[in-house]
């Protein structure tokens, strides 16, 4: 389990009615009673809860010793966890009340719940729900002990025979969904359902295989958020477990210390033993992961330190490279200093004293006698979630090592505001005490978290500005405000070279930008100018940059520590634990002694305590860190952070959060480099290949981070002057690679700034892939070194974000139209030119797409369905419509319609933009505009459509001709393809009376609002917005807290934010029918008329889009060719004409059918390669889609399709993204996954229900998955707990139960 979601497991000891005695020292007798064997005669009963929090733990020990008997003793309740209990009491007497009428209240036990159900077989009645039923579990011997599910809710299903139907819910008080809480309704599940066996009862009743899990929310209407997860696989593995595994764990003895053993009760009793008993064990490192721990157990065959040889690492590779990917982890995991051949990890054990690592401190700047550090203090409130029980900060001066003030300023139960206004009154104080370097200092994640968290909440504040220096997690922070122009300052010479550029442009750019237009006492060529402009733009770079290096940065001290120390502390450290490491004698308090004191006068006191503490650390670790000359970073003064100017709420919050995601993306890859101690992709240059002449594109191999590499990879085209973002750096050595600063640089990243300034040590570099080898090529620029044949480089990820300055700009400049959009969409005046144009020409327009009569239009034009047609008067009626529709359901032809009925119904010429966060969904639109443009130039028979279609002009821009818009007249209508970040470049008078979004759904509402700010602001001006919700989503770099009930969701999608309810309140589409809930949006009209899949491809469907999604024109039935010797092909027997969705499933589960990520690479591109054979053979399909989730799948298929070309038949190979909008005959879908690892790490980007469903979809007749028995059988557990990666398990579960299945041996062929 990964650790990334141990520590929101909340206070575990509040769980049992016996806990470890923290207090007591162990004697020998009861070390060795901990280790002794499973005793059954000496246990307490195992419970549904206790067996529910193993799996959230995933300790072996802490289920052991869950069940001992031996001095337990009572502990008294915290203040913490009261008021965690509290919480939890308040919110399922909210659930209580809310259900009041519903709950069945003189219903105690499972003695009177079983005469009700049988009484009510015969008798049916509205939903009913059993409130904390008492229940004895009596599936196994395991557990003797009695439980209560918090609420079972019983109806009747009048198409299920008339059968009841229980589901069980439990209500759970945290702020998100986490595995045990799925495991303990799962046990509840497997133990109900052997009851209603035993009770003869399971012939009416059933018990669904959905459960469900409740959790608080803001919303005033409901008070709770329905979870719901599938049950089936998770019951399948917790009954072999039961049986199997349950008492090989009772009578063990292995265990580890991890990170999340700080949140089990008995955490004080392994710390004893792995200090007094078992000190050489490396699994006393607790802040090492569990897969570590195996990685150093299976190379060395030994935890021990005695017998650990580090020569083991250091000895030269086998021919084959195997374990070579091994050693370098060792070596950083173990802190291996390459020259003497030492450990600090080792050396830490030996001497229980704390070590640094070889590596540079990235948090920890240089010593600095004029530093001040802001310490801030928070604990979060236990009986509310999302909000601050204590707030605190003091500053401190290391010159003379005092502090500002004598307390520090304290705030108790402070609302998200007040923090914002407190940090930005701290901030000011520095500002007016003092001009001098500073750094912001919390102790550890889980406190920045919570910050985050309120900054979010507040970030439509009036301090909010103030606070954004906050977000400056990092040394190379770029600028917040912007100021000045960075990325634009050669944008004259960006798209266009010089010769293109007149002079007087140059002399306006001079005059605009520096109040200069050359020398006035000679007339300066056009040369002359340019070359002054880029001498002004190069100093104004410079200037910005010096300023862009050593932001004051929030550090978490904890995390400094744990980044540049090896501290050999069991059980996880603590502020005690590190005090103790580092020998601070300061006397402190922990969180909850604090927390306990909030009321009290000597609050301030310990508070201060602790800061002084934080203080002493972190001057104790900096002393350490300079004396091994392992400080980088220099702090500079404060800068003055220009404020956001926008007064509208709604446009802060989003200037914050593109900032936010600006800086946690710059974080995420700096803290990787420093993370790892070589680069995880390493290259090998094989050969050069000559561009022109001063640059060559090099071959190369790929001898580490193939995983890696392939996400950046694209198709190779050589010799071009295509845009290429270069999103990586080139290096010969991994210390150049590590200091880079990627903010500094990211400018020129964009292909056209003539930059003549180099890289020391590295280059900027664009991977493509080589279609004929398993090669890769790179392309280099700003480099300063040459390149060698037969040379290993090292490549990292670097920080390119080209787009958050657009945005900001967007969104400071948001037209009162915009604002007014995003604020209340039903504010809009209506149109009324429409309404009062002629009867005659409304007819004719309406007519023209709902008529099947041949006359009345031409030909080749397919009719509107009534959905449709209802949409097309939403328009007519409304300034801004949404529209729905699913995969199939005609929404680009419908939008081409549109288009073309407002230019008809509008009396003058009309701009018209078509804008999508792709190309691929804007070019699909502007294909559906020209078909129909087509139609109408050729039929003169309809002569008022004729001249529109021949006057219409159609155009998409990019960089090289949007300058041709701004010479456009009105005297023709104009439809205009462009995405947002092009729109920036258009004169900002440029503006349209129609806007049509595309694909929605995948737009950032901060992002949309580039195209927003073109929308003319007339009566008769309309904004059309289509998409999907339950197709692909935006693309979102962090994770954001729910803004307060009822903001809207101005954090997702523009589709998203944009769906209100007659009221103006956000509709969510977190139901169960939520097709029902979006009805209630007064401007929004749902398309569920699919046209492109056959009828059990639509059924499928169907089980995702409701009932209604139906489908529309007959679809022909697959023509199958007989061929010889079925028993050879995949499909076989099974291809039938009846039959649209097929499974194979390649063995993963055996012993024997271990394989490494390039075994299954080989195996699929293998088996696809013969089911395109088979197909072609069989069927003669006119298109086939092979869709995969990764690039590097696109890229061993496409090479294994290379080398045995088809002909005849159009077959495209591609990630799911880039095959959104389009559809093919037969689609095989590629998720061959073997390895438990990868989808544990790529669990949300695999189990993604978006990504499935728009996979599935695409198919017309053939739909084929390719997957494993892992993915489907043993998916990870962490599946569980998010909405999306249940919601595509689900998904998946239902399709291979609707298709037919066929089973591969781990080498692919058929069993």
């Amino acid at each position: 389990m990964s650790s990334n979601l141990l520590p929101d497991i909340e206070n575990l000891c509040t769980l049992f009615d016996k806990q470890a005695d923290l207090t007591t020292e162990s004697s020998n007798n009861e070390i060795e009673n901990i280790n002794s064997t499973f005793n059954s005669q000496s246990r307490r009963p195992l419970t549904v809860s206790t067996l529910a929090h193993y799996f959230g733990l995933q300790c072996d020990e802490y289920l052991r010793l869950s069940i001992k008997s031996t001095n337990e003793s009572n502990k008294s309740d915290t203040l913490t966890n009261s008021l965690t209990k509290q919480r939890g009491i308040t919110f399922e007497s909210n659930l209580k009340s809310y259900y009041s009428s519903s709950i069945l209240s003189n219903i105690q036990d499972e003695h009177q719940f079983l005469p009700y159900l049988r009484s009510l077989i015969s008798n049916p009645t509205e939903l009913r729900i059993g409130y904390n039923i008492k229940f004895r579990w009596t599936y196994d011997n395991h557990l003797q002990s009695h439980y209560k599910p918090d609420f079972l809710l019983i109806k009747h299903l009048p198409t299920n025979e008339n059968r009841i139907e229980i589901t069980i819910a439990d209500a759970k008080s945290s702020s998100r969904m986490r595995i045990e809480h799925c495991i303990q309704v799962a046990l509840y599940a497997i133990d109900l359902r052997l009851w209603l066996e035993r009770n003869k009862l399971d012939e009416h009743i059933f018990i669904n295989t959905f459960g469900e899990i409740w959790l608080p929310n803001d919303n005033d209407l409901i008070p709770y958020e329905k979870k719901v997860f599938p049950m089936m696989k998770l019951q399948e593995r917790l009954q072999h477990f039961l049986k199997y595994d349950l008492d090989k764990i009772l009578t063990g003895s292995k265990w580890i210390m991890l990170s999340r053993c700080s949140f089990c009760p008995f955490v004080s009793r392994c710390r004893e033993r792995a200090i007094q008993y078992e000190p050489e064990s490396i699994n006393n490192l607790s802040y090492l992961t569990p897969s570590t721990h195996s990685l150093i157990y299976s190379f060395f065959q030994t935890t021990l330190l005695s017998s650990i040889d580090l020569n083991l690492i250091f000895e030269k590779p086998d021919p084959n490279k195997i374990y070579v990917d091994d050693k370098i982890k060792l070596q950083r995991i173990l802190s291996i200093n390459v020259d003497d051949k030492t450990s600090a990890v080792v050396k830490a054990l030996q001497t229980h004293e704390p070590q640094l690592k070889q590596q540079t401190s990235l948090l920890i700047p240089k010593i600095n006698k004029d530093l001040i550090l802001l310490f801030i203090f928070l604990i979060p409130n236990p009986s509310q979630l999302h909000s601050v029980a204590l707030f605190a900060y003091n500053i401190y001066d290391t010159s003379d090592q005092s502090w500002f003030s004598s307390q520090p300023i304290i705030q108790s139960y402070p609302s998200p505001y007040q923090i914002v206004s407190i940090i930005s009154q701290s901030l000011e104080e520095l500002k007016e005490k003092s001009e001098r370097p500073c750094q912001i200092v919390l102790f550890d994640e889980q406190e920045k978290k919570v910050l985050f968290e309120q900054l979010t909440l507040a970030s439509d504040s009036e301090y909010i500005s103030q606070c954004l220096v906050l977000l400056s997690t990092s040394e190379n922070a770029i600028l917040l405000d912007y100021p000045p122009d960075i990325l634009q300052s050669d944008r004259l010479f960006r798209s266009h070279p010089l010769s293109n550029v007149k002079k007087d442009e140059i002399e306006k750019e001079l005059n605009e930008r520096y109040g200069a237009s050359g020398d006035q006492n000679k007339k300066s060529t056009k040369i002359e100018l340019a070359h002054q402009l880029k001498q002004l733009n190069d100093q104004e770079q410079e200037k910005t940059r010096q300023t862009l290096i050593g932001l004051p940065c929030l550090i978490s001290l904890h995390t400094a520590i744990r980044q540049s120390f090896i501290v050999p502390t069991p059980g996880y450290f603590d502020l005690d634990d590190l005090k103790s490491s580092f020998k601070t004698a300061l006397p402190s308090m922990n969180t909850t002694e604090i927390l306990e004191a909030i009321s009290e006068s000597v609050i301030g006191d310990l508070v201060q305590q602790r800061l002084n503490v934080l203080a002493h650390l972190y001057l104790t670790i900096q002393n350490q860190l300079s004396k091994s000359n392992l400080l980088q970073l220099d702090v500079f003064p404060l800068p003055n952070i220009l404020p956001i100017n926008s007064s509208h709420p709604h446009i802060r919050r989003l200037i914050f959060l593109r900032q936010y995601e600006m800086l946690y993306s710059l974080r995420s890859i700096q803290q990787t480099r420093f993370d790892t101690t070589e680069s995880p992709i390493l290259i090998r240059i094989i050969d050069k290949k000559p561009i022109d002449k001063y640059n060559n594109l090099l071959e190369c191999q790929i001898e580490r981070g193939q995983e890696i590499i392939s996400k950046n990879l694209t198709e190779n085209v050589v010799n071009t002057s295509l845009f290429r973002t270069y999103p990586y750096l080139i290096s010969k050595d991994n210390y150049s690679i590590r200091t880079f600063p990627d903010a500094v640089y990211m400018d020129s990243a964009i292909d056209g700034i003539r930059s003549r300034t180099k890289l020391d040590q590295c280059g900027l570099a664009h991977v493509e892939q080589n279609e004929e080898s398993e090669t890769i090529f790179i392309r280099v620029k700003l480099c300063n070194f040459s390149f060698q044949i037969n040379q290993q480089y090292y490549l990292s990820e670097r920080y390119v974000d080209f787009n958050t300055k657009k945005a900001i700009q967007a969104l400071e400049q948001a037209t009162p139209l915009t604002t007014q959009i995003l604020d209340d969409p039903r504010q809009l005046k209506k149109p009324e030119v429409i309404q009062k144009s002629s009867q005659n020409l409304q007819q004719e327009i309406i007519n023209m797409f709902s008529k099947i009569e041949p006359t009345i239009k031409p030909e080749g034009l397919h009719m509107l369905n009534k959905a449709q047609q209802l949409a097309c008067d939403k328009v007519k009626n409304n300034r801004i419509t949404l529209i729905w529709g699913p995969p199939g359901t005609g929404k680009t032809y419908w939008s081409g319609v549109t288009v073309f009925q407002m230019l008809m119904f509008s009396a003058s010429p009309l701009r018209v933009l078509i804008t999508a966060c792709t190309h691929t969904a804007i070019n699909n639109l502007l294909s559906s505009i020209e078909h129909l443009k087509r139609l109408f130039s050729s039929s003169p028979q309809f002569p008022q459509w004729y001249k529109l279609a021949n006057e219409l002009v159609i155009l998409k821009i990019d960089s090289n001709n949007y300058r041709d818009l701004s010479s456009w007249k009105r005297e023709h209508s104009i439809v205009v393809g462009s995405t947002g970040w092009t729109l920036q470049k258009l004169d900002p008078s440029i503006v349209f009376d129609v806007i049509f979004v595309d694909e929605a759904t995948q737009l950032l509402t901060s992002d949309a609002v580039l195209a927003l700010n073109r929308l003319d602001n007339h009566e008769e001006s309309r904004l059309i917005v289509a998409g999907d919700p339950l197709q692909l989503p935006p693309v979102k770099r962090c994770i954001y807290p729910a803004l307060p009930y009822p903001v809207p969701d101005l954090f997702s999608s523009l589709f998203h934010c944009l769906l209100r309810d007659e009221n103006n309140t956000p509709i969510s589409l977190h139901t169960e029918k939520p097709f029902e809930q979006i009805s209630r949006c007064p401007y929004l009209s749902i398309f569920n008329e699919n046209h492109r899949m056959n009828e059990p491809l639509s059924d499928f469907t169907r089980l995702l889009y409701g009932e209604n999604y139906r489908q529309g024109r007959k679809k022909s039935l697959l023509s199958i060719r007989s061929i010889d010797n079925l028993h050879t092909h995949l499909l076989g027997s099974l291809l039938e004409v009846h039959n649209s969705l097929y499974t194979f499933f390649v063995d993963s589960l055996s012993t024997s059918s271990f394989s490494s990520r390039a075994e299954d690479l080989r195996l699929e591109s293998h088996l696809v390669y013969s089911l395109v054979n088979e197909l072609i053979l069989r069927i003669s399909p006119s298109s086939i889609f092979i869709i995969t989730p990764h690039r590097m799948q696109r890229s061993a298929i496409q090479q294994k399709l290379s080398r045995n070309p088809f002909s005849n038949v159009s077959i495209t190979c591609d990630t799911v993204e880039r095959m959104q909008g389009k559809e093919a005959e037969c689609v095989i879908l590629c998720m061959l996954y073997r390895q438990h690892e990868i989808l544990e790490n790529e669990l949300d980007f695999i189990y993604n229900r978006q990504r499935i469903n728009v996979s599935i979809t695409r198919a017309q007749q053939l739909c084929i998955l390719l997957t494993s028995q892992l993915l489907f059988y043993q998916p990870p557990l962490e599946l569980f707990v998010n909405g999306n990666t249940r919601n595509a398990y689900t998904l998946l579960n239902n399709y291979v139960n609707k298709s037919t299945v066929r089973l591969l041996d781990s080498d692919g062929n058929i069993k």
